[in-house]
């Protein structure tokens, strides 16, 4: 049962971290195109459709790029959606670090639920390390919301590599 929890933790906090992404596009009126994690990809036409995606390692929210309102609002509003994954991710390693600090007397008792709690902790914290990185094979949330600041052609680059 401890592996099989072990196992889902992983995915579901990278899910969490996606959907904070997709929320803020959401709520922002911003159109998506593409919502990748891992080897599932939904990918918008006419409707959504569910397909396996070549990029199986890569987790991430494609908007539409147009500039459906006008050029500033679309990009501010995605540099708010990059900023609001790690915000999400952020918030959920805040819940286990209170957790941890709230029932460590009783976690010191459980073993499993002990290694559980730590096991999310580290997994928000390298979350959240990604989130800075910028390598060939990934280009993290925040530096692109920091790189975008005075260069709004970079946003659109990186999501028509996307596509």
């Amino acid at each position: 049962m401890t592996v099989f929890f072990l196992i889902i933790c992983l995915p579901l906090n990278i899910v969490f971290h996606e959907l904070g992404h997709v929320f803020c596009f959401i709520f922002m009126k911003i159109e998506m195109k593409k919502i990748c994690i891992g080897p599932l990809m939904f990918t918008k036409t006419d409707k959504w459709k569910l397909a396996y995606s070549k990029h199986n390692n890569k987790c991430y929210v494609v908007p539409k790029v147009k500039h459906n309102k006008n050029k500033e609002y679309y990009i501010n509003s995605i540099r708010k959606s990059l900023i609001f994954g790690p915000a999400v991710s952020f918030f959920f390693l805040c819940l286990y670090l209170i957790y941890l600090g709230i029932n460590y007397n009783l976690l010191l008792n459980n073993r499993i639920e002990m290694m559980l709690v730590l096991f999310n902790i580290a997994i928000n914290v390298s979350i959240l390390h990604g989130c800075f990185t910028y390598n060939n094979s990934s280009v993290g949330d925040i530096y692109l919301f920091i790189k975008s600041k005075n260069h709004e052609c970079i946003l659109d680059d990186y999501f028509y590599d996307l596509l």
